[in-house]
This record gives C-alpha cells, structure tokens and sequence, in this order.
C-alpha cells in the first residue's frame, strides 16, 4: 500500500479558472469515468468529485482547501481502477508518498517541502511533457521558489514551465525574502494566467511583480493590491477582499496600477464589528475607481447583523458630488451588489423590501445605463435595467441567477 493526497474539489475550484474561450485548465463540465466503477466510486466519494460517470457541476467555491488522504495500492490506482478524463490518460501517480493527481489532462500538485519538489521533479521528467497544464499550491515561503529554481535546472524545464497556469499561494506566515521569492516564482512561470496570493504583511519592502506577464485574473488581499510597486501586469480581472475602512486606499492603489487595463472588478468588503460607517452605497466606491475600460463591478459586503445597517438607506442621488461617478467608470455595464444585510431578509422583512426599492431607485438615478443586480443570497438576486424610454423596471419580482465567478469570465 501507498499513500498519496488527493485533491477534493473545493482545491479544484478554488484555482481552477472557470472562463469560456479562454486558456483555462479545464472544461467547464468534467468528466469522471473509470474501468472498474465499484472502486472509482470509493475513491470519488472521499476526493468529493461526485460519482463517476457524471457530469460535474460548475465549481463555485474559493474557500481555502483542506487535504484528504486516499490509500492506493502500489502503482496509483485504487484496486485495478482509475479516474480519468479520457481512456488514454493516466489518472493519479505519485512517489514516495508525494502528492501528484492528474484530473483530465491537467496535474494539480501541492507542495510543502524539499521532499515533495524531488518527487515531482522526477515524476515530471517521467511523463508531463504529456499533459495539458500544470496548477500549483504552496503554503511554505520558500518552497515556491526552490521549486522553480529546481525546475531551471533540468533540461526538460522549457516544455514543463510553460505549461503552468494557475498559481496558489497561501501563506501564514512571511519572511524578509518573501517578496523576492515571490517576483522570482512569477519570472520564472512565464505562462501563468491565473493567481491565487493570500499572504500576510510584508516587511517594508513592497512586492514587485513582471509588468509584462499576461496575467489574466487574480484573487489576493487589500495588503498585497497596496504593497505592488508598479508598473503593474496588465491584470483583467481582478478579486481583492478588504475592509470597508480599508477601501479608500485600496481603490487608490487599484487606479494607480490597473487604470488601463482592468475590465472585471470584484471587492469583498468586512464590516468591522462596532465601526463606524459613512455609508455602504456602492456609488461611493463607484466614485472612487477611476477605470476606463472596466464593464463588471461586484460588491460583497458582509456584517453581523447589528452592524449592516438595514433599515438605515445610503441615499445619495442629491449628493453634489456624486456625477462624477459615471464618469469614473464610462464603460460599465453591470453593478452587482451584496448589501451587508443581504442575508438577513427573515429578521424584518418589509423593511428589507423597503431598502432594496430604496437602493434600487436611487442608483438607477445615479448610474444609468447600467444594469443593477441586488444580491440576496450567494446566487440570487434582484435585477434593475433600463427601459427604451430611459426609465428604469425594477422591483423584486425579477430575481436573477448570480454567478459568483462572474468576475473572471
């Protein structure tokens, strides 16, 4: 018997870049089937895939992932069978106990320490010139960058490196070099278009990152937005989670770096408990960005219930200064919102009626032409929008599907 960790899918979901016409690491539906379906079913249970034989349904999640063990015997296959996308794939492998999973086409690896890199490092010099993309996580500071520079080493480093492209980097704690650690890992990943960096406060150094590297999407902290030296990647989509006091500054920081090129914006906003707010109106933060070319801006706010305001309404379609917010965003076509109440309807319903047409009616006052959705849930909302004759339809009776990956399609 042998030992390997398996990826279950909040892992999947949390890196997997979830886009239609672009250079993405999966299909949107993945396939699970197997030789031997009795012992595949085993094995997908405990990964959490879903049985096989069935299609998955479109990962939604981010939340951090935990590992699950999974007992193989010797060769990677649990009893005779596999998990595989495809007949002529090879499903798992590992060595020496080394995390190694193959899901589709692509490999998803974590890395926790020197040991790890030497197995995978041999198993890519076995047969991962055969793949399709490579996705990454890392909790240890230097570990990121001992495996690149593993990599470089070997004269198969070409065709493997330019097959990674989703990167996640979850530290708790940081190092005097972790900035340098990080830029060189990004130099180094040429190909990378999707980035996951959740770290805490840097030295004083900032972070500096190749302004040349076609990023495409990445989910980080207000810290890391705030510490970039620029010039920046030309990043398209972005994810930041902040706290409302925080949000001023980050806004600043996103303008300074991303002002040519963001096009999708999505801001997670903590109520600090027993703060005192100005207000959670999201034509304030509209008011804030200065991005010519972004088209979808999402706000999540989230509050305990004594401190989300509902019943208190942020109106502000009078405010002298607010006509600039249009034109800070000329290009905007859709304003999602999660107001920090939004999953308190049963505590008082009519006053929650009253302040999503409160909302409603005074940022399609503010913001028109755009397309206001007024979250409810995770995945449901209520949607405003321009009539021909210039007036808004909007009201509680046209409840939409949310996407919550919407920021990076």
């Amino acid at each position: 018997m042998s030992t390997f960790l398996a990826a279950p899918r909040a892992f999947v979901e949390s890196i997997y870049p979830y886009s239609s016409g672009q250079d993405s690491g999966l299909s949107n539906e993945q396939h699970v089937r197997s030789t031997d379906s009795q012992g595949c079913n085993r094995i997908a249970k405990k990964m959490d895939i879903a049985q096989v034989e069935v299609q998955l349904p479109l990962p939604r999640s981010w939340d951090p992932y935990v590992m699950q063990e999974v007992e193989l015997v010797d060769g990677g296959c649990a009893e005779g069978s596999a998990l595989s996308g495809s007949s002529q794939d090879t499903t798992t492998w590992s060595e020496d106990g080394q995390l190694l999973v193959q899901i589709d086409r692509d490999v998803y690896l974590f890395l926790r320490d020197q040991a790890d890199i030497d197995a995978v490092v041999r198993a890519f010099a076995r047969g991962i010139l055969g793949f399709r993309h490579v996705h990454v996580e890392v909790h240890c500071p230097r570990t990121l960058r001992t495996f690149c520079d593993a990599l470089a080493r070997e004269a198969f480093a070409p065709q493997v490196i330019n097959k990674f492209r989703s990167l996640k980097l979850v530290l708790s704690t940081s190092l005097r070099s972790t900035p340098d650690d990080v830029s060189v890992a990004f130099r180094s990943l040429t190909d990378l278009k999707h980035a996951q960096l959740l770290l805490p406060a840097f030295h004083r150094r900032g972070l500096c990152l190749p302004h040349k590297q076609p990023i495409r999407s990445l989910t980080t902290e207000s810290f890391t937005i705030r510490s970039l030296r620029g010039p920046a990647p030309p990043l398209v989509n972005l994810s930041v989670n902040t706290t409302l006091e925080d949000e001023k500054a980050l806004c600043a920081s996103i303008n300074r770096l991303f002002e040519h090129s963001l096009v999708r914006l999505r801001i997670l906003r903590q109520y600090e408990p027993c703060a005192k707010h100005t207000g959670p109106s999201p034509a304030r933060t509209c008011f804030l960005l200065y991005l010519p070319h972004l088209v979808y801006l999402e706000l999540r706010d989230t509050a305990l219930l004594r401190d989300s305001g509902l019943g208190q309404v942020d109106l502000i379609s009078q405010a002298p200064w607010i006509h600039y917010a249009p034109r800070n965003l000329p290009k905007l076509k859709l304003l999602l919102w999660a107001p920090p109440w939004h999953q308190y309807l049963e505590y008082a319903p009519r006053i929650y009626a009253q302040s999503i047409a409160a909302y409603q009616e005074d940022l399609s006052l503010v913001l028109r032409p755009v397309h206001l959705v007024m979250c409810e849930s995770q995945t449901e909302g209520f949607l405003s929008y321009p009539l021909p004759d210039g007036t808004y339809r909007h009201g509680r009776e046209s409840s939409v599907y949310v996407d919550e990956d919407g920021w990076r399609r």
